[in-house]
C-alpha cells in the first residue's frame, strides 16, 4: 500500500527535529553512508515534496516512521513502512487496465506539475492526476526513490553505493516519455536534487 501523496517537507521535518529521529544511530544501522548531513530544503514550503533528500536519509525516515507507528498502534506492528520497489510503484501507477499514465491512456499536461511553476507544487493539488486508487503524485512533481537498485531490480542492498532507480517524472522533466508508468531513471543513493523525493508504503512483514 503506497502512501497517497510524496512525503513533505514538514514531514520529514518531524523527523529531523523528534529526539529519536535524525540523529539516532538506531536508523542508520547498515547504510553505507551513515548520517548523511541535510541539505536545506530548495522550496520551503510545508505541503510541497521534501527536496534535497538522498535514498540513505529515506531508507532513515522509514526506519523511523515504522518504529513510531509501533509505538503508537498496536494495529501495525506486523507492517513495515518503507520505500516502495519499482514493481509495487509500477502496478499501483498501471492498475487496473495496464494504463500509460496513472490517470489513464493519454498523455495530459492537466493532470500534473509539469514544470508550469518552475518548482515543486503543493501535493494533491492535480486530483485529476491520480491513479484508480486516489493515489496522486505519481507523476511529475519529483522524481521518486524505490528501494531497489537499479540495474538489479531484485537487490535491496543497503550497503552499497550502487544506483538506486527513480520512477514518475519530476517538474524538470515535462515530456511524455519521462511521465510514463514505465519510465525508469536511476541516481547514486548520496545524491540529494530539488526535483527527487519518495514516498512510502506499507508492507505487512509477518504474521500477527
Amino acid at each position: 500500500m503506497l502512501s497517497k501523496y510524496p512525503i513533505t517537507y514538514a514531514q520529514f521535518q518531524a523527523f529531523i527535529d523528534a529526539k529519536d529521529g535524525f540523529t539516532d544511530e538506531r536508523w542508520w544501522q547498515d547504510l553505507f553512508m551513515k548520517n548523511q548531513a541535510m541539505f536545506p530544503q530548495r522550496y520551503k514550503y510545508g505541503n510541497h515534496p521534501r527536496d534535497n533528500v538522498s535514498w540513505y536519509q529515506a531508507v532513515a525516515f522509514c526506519r523511523w516512521l515504522t518504529f513510531s507507528y509501533h509505538k503508537a498502534d498496536l494495529l501495525l506492528r506486523n507492517y513495515e513502512i518503507r520505500l516502495p520497489s519499482e514493481q509495487q510503484w509500477e502496478i499501483a501507477a498501471r492498475m487496473p487496465d495496464n494504463r500509460v499514465y496513472p490517470w489513464g491512456m493519454n498523455y495530459s499536461t492537466n493532470a500534473a506539475n509539469l514544470g508550469q511553476i518552475g518548482m515543486t507544487s503543493t501535493v494533491g493539488i492535480y486530483p485529476q492526476g491520480q491513479n484508480n486508487d486516489g493515489i496522486e503524485d505519481m507523476a511529475g512533481n519529483v522524481w521518486e526513490w524505490c528501494i531497489n537498485d537499479y540495474y538489479d531490480a531484485s537487490s535491496t542492498s543497503t550497503s552499497s553505493d550502487r544506483r538506486k532507480a527513480l520512477r514518475g517524472g519530476a517538474w524538470v522533466n515535462s515530456t511524455e516519455k519521462y511521465l510514463r508508468s514505465t519510465s525508469r531513471n536511476h541516481c547514486v543513493p548520496y545524491a540529494t536534487t530539488d526535483y527527487i523525493g519518495f514516498r512510502v508504503c506499507a508492507v505487512k512483514h509477518y504474521a500477527s
